[in-house]
């Protein structure tokens, strides 16, 4: 094996993901992002950039760790969204541990599902936002038939 000082924690690619994480099947937490940065002053769901060499459901765990401190396998990760390239979005409702805001956030909220499209996250989640409420309200009966 070759050795290098290359560290890929170093170098973030542009790769996002996002998670919807749901609390007893009523509410999905939404983090609020600072001004002074890309979409500041928006709500944002946990995620962000995947590192370069990480992989996708590992880097999607580390960025809810990191931004909650909430633990979720990477089995537990419903997808809900993708565009192929450089977004993904999952859902999970089954996750471990106590919230706790990190600090790239400035205020975080358990929304109902009912009114998360009422938050303003930006025209870039219109889409996927109605989507996972589809797909979300839709699972019971996907498991019951």
């Amino acid at each position: 094996m070759i050795k290098s000082s290359y560290s890929p924690e170093a170098i973030d690619s542009k790769v996002v993901s996002k998670v919807f994480v749901v609390r007893d099947g009523k509410e999905v937490l939404l983090l609020l992002r600072p001004e002074g940065i890309p979409h500041g002053g928006m709500w944002d769901l946990p995620g962000g950039h995947i590192l370069v060499g990480e992989r996708l459901l590992d880097g999607t765990v580390r960025e809810v760790r990191e931004e909650s401190e909430l633990e979720i396998e990477k089995e537990d990760l419903v997808p809900v969204y993708d565009d192929g390239v450089l977004n993904y979005f999952f859902y999970a409702d089954n996750w471990k541990g106590h919230f706790r805001r990190s600090h790239e956030h400035i205020d975080d909220a358990w929304i109902k599902l009912e009114d998360l499209t009422s938050y303003d996250m930006g025209s870039r989640y219109n889409k996927i936002m109605s989507k996972f409420l589809e797909l979300y309200e839709g699972r019971d009966e996907d498991q019951s038939g």
